[in-house]
Order: structure tokens, then C-alpha cells, then sequence
């Protein structure tokens, strides 16, 4: 059984020779494929790259995106361009390779789905309150450690098609799936952008909070043009600005959450390694 490792990297010049090193060295025993993703680095990433890969083509495959898309957007074009069974996604940033070990080794003895590595820390509040809101309950301490069976690539693959891929897609489209906690400082960053991808109440909320305001500002406009109230000008001036400004921002979520809420877009710049490079 090969394993295809994914690793989304970006300007990691400094450490991705030993990166490669060092999971050679721990899946010794293990038949595994390296996909890495260039998110266009901007230092001599993909130049190392090209160089570790013109000495290992049989094992190691190249992508470069055209422009910087994100660590999310990296991943997903690596699972579309695997093929084996199994398929590992490993993020530089928040795990040691040894980690990639414990997983292979637990879904290949049990009947599992997928295995994630999942930082060992308390939900933080931020996380607790946009969870109490989101029709989906999104855990930011799981990582994009994973390794997966081909059915559940399959079903990322399909899902990125009409949405776009996150950290907590694994969650949406569900199957069984085993966490191995560890200790770690790191901790992702909530975008709460994505999260409004997933969730339809916190869109619904943001929307009719919309819809109440420009009722409010209208009505009370009237109130104004049929004296049944009597306030400055200033004072007008400085309600009205307040309403339109809290309208704009809505206006602004509820944009970047149908932005964010499109299948996924990227482009290749070049592929080295696969049966068909280009350009």
C-alpha cells in the first residue's frame, strides 16, 4: 500500500530539505509518494523543490500555484492530484513528522475512516461563541494532520467542486474518524469568513439584522419628514451615519461569505513529475 504525502508549503527554504529528510527517514518502512504544493513562494522554495525532485523523480511531485492562494487552497489541489489509497496531508507548521507514523500505523489496524492529529488545548471563547451561533460545531484545535482513506478524498475532491475546501470541511461531510491528541502551543487562526461558509444562521443573522436596520433608518426618516419628532440636524446627521456605516459592514459579511462560499478556484503555474507537465 503506498502512501501519498501532501505538504503545502510556502517560503519554507530554510527547512523544507530537512523536512523531506526527516520523513523519508521516519516512513523507512512505509511505500509513500511526495506531493508538494509551491504557493508561490517568493524565496528559493521551489528552486529546492525542483532540485530534491530531479534526484528523486520516481517519489516526489512538484506543483507551483500561479499566485499565493492559501494553505487551505494548497491542500486541496494536492488531494486532487493524488491517486493512491491512502493520502496524507501534513502541515509543516504545527506537527512533527512522527506524527505521520501514528496515523498511518492506527488506520491501517483499525476500521477507520480517517486519522487526525488534534492539539491538546480548551476551545478558546472566540471558538465557544461562533460555535453557539453556526448550525455546525467546528472544533480549531484539529489540524490538517490527517490521513485519509480514498473515499473521503473522493468526497473532499467532489465537495470543492461547489465550495469552498477548509479546515472544517472534514467535519461537514462526516465519516468515521479517530483523534490522536498531542501538546502544542500552536494554534490556527479562526477565520471567521470561513466559518460563515459553513454556517446558514450566522449568515440569516447578519441578513435580517440587515433587513431591520434599513427599516429602522427608513422609518425614522419619516418620523423626520412628518415632524413627529423633533431632533437637530446634527443629531440626524449623526444617527443616519452610524446606520448606513453598521449597514455597509453587514453588506460586507454577507458578500465575503457568498465569496467564500464558491467552489474553489485556483490555477497551476507548472506540475513537475506527473505523466503530464506543463506549463
Amino acid at each position: 500500500m503506498i502512501l501519498d504525502v501532501i505538504i503545502p508549503v510556502f517560503n519554507k527554504e530554510k527547512n523544507i530539505l530537512n523536512c523531506y529528510n526527516k520523513i523519508n527517514e521516519e516512513l523507512s518502512n512505509i511505500k509513500h509518494k511526495f506531493i508538494f504544493v509551491d504557493d508561490n513562494s517568493n524565496d528559493k522554495t521551489f528552486e529546492i523543490l525542483t532540485s530534491i525532485q530531479s534526484k528523486d523523480e520516481d517519489n516526489i511531485r512538484v506543483i507551483r500555484l500561479s499566485k499565493t492562494f492559501g494553505k487551505d487552497t494548497c491542500i486541496y489541489v494536492g488531494l486532487e492530484n493524488s491517486k493512491h489509497n491512502l493520502v496524507c496531508t501534513y502541515d509543516m507548521d504545527s506537527c512533527t513528522v512522527s506524527s505521520i507514523s501514528k496515523m498511518y500505523e492506527y488506520i491501517v489496524n483499525h476500521n477507520v475512516d480517517s486519522v487526525c492529529m488534534q492539539i491538546n488545548n480548551e476551545m478558546n471563547i472566540k471558538n465557544k461563541f461562533i460555535n453557539l451561533l453556526s448550525t455546525e460545531k467546528f472544533d480549531n484545535n484539529k489540524t490538517h494532520n490527517r490521513i485519509m482513506k480514498r473515499n473521503v478524498v473522493n468526497s473532499i475532491i467532489e465537495y470543492g467542486k461547489f465550495n469552498t475546501f477548509t479546515r472544517y470541511t472534514y467535519d461537514l461531510i462526516g465519516f468515521d474518524t479517530y483523534y490522536i491528541k498531542y501538546d502544542n502551543k500552536y494554534s490556527y487562526y479562526i477565520n471567521t469568513c470561513e466559518l460563515l461558509s459553513h454556517s446558514n444562521k450566522i449568515a440569516n443573522i447578519v441578513k435580517y439584522t440587515s433587513y431591520v436596520l434599513l427599516t429602522i433608518s427608513f422609518v425614522y426618516l419619516l418620523f423626520v419628514l412628518f415632524k413627529l419628532v423633533s431632533v437637530s440636524n446634527e443629531l440626524l446627521l449623526f444617527f443616519m451615519l452610524i446606520l448606513v456605516s453598521i449597514q455597509i459592514l453587514l453588506n460586507y459579511l454577507i458578500n465575503k461569505y457568498n465569496k467564500h462560499n464558491n467552489k474553489m478556484i485556483y490555477f497551476i503555474k507548472v506540475k513537475i513529475g506527473f505523466d503530464e507537465d506543463y506549463l
